[in-house]
């Protein structure tokens, strides 16, 4: 089942905003408050279902990821 249009919207919105800090792995994205494991959550459990561009698509994936693992590290 494809992602809801208001959760699409968002995260189009979220891409689009960011796609330079993103598409060159910056470390500061503009990201509210709270707004994180929302962007991690639909991500992730509706990889498949994003009706995005496959270009914006990858980007996303590819920012989740990094993400995850950076907020994961104890360097």
């Amino acid at each position: 089942m494809a992602v809801a249009k208001d959760v699409r919207d968002i995260l189009d919105v979220f891409v689009i905003q960011n796609l330079a800090a993103i598409a060159n792995n910056e470390q500061f994205v503009n990201v509210p408050l709270g707004f994180q494991n929302f962007i991690n959550t639909e991500v992730v459990n509706n990889v498949n279902n994003i009706n995005l561009p496959s270009d914006l698509r990858n980007l996303l994936e590819n920012y989740i990821l990094v993400n995850k693992i950076g907020n994961n590290s104890t360097i």
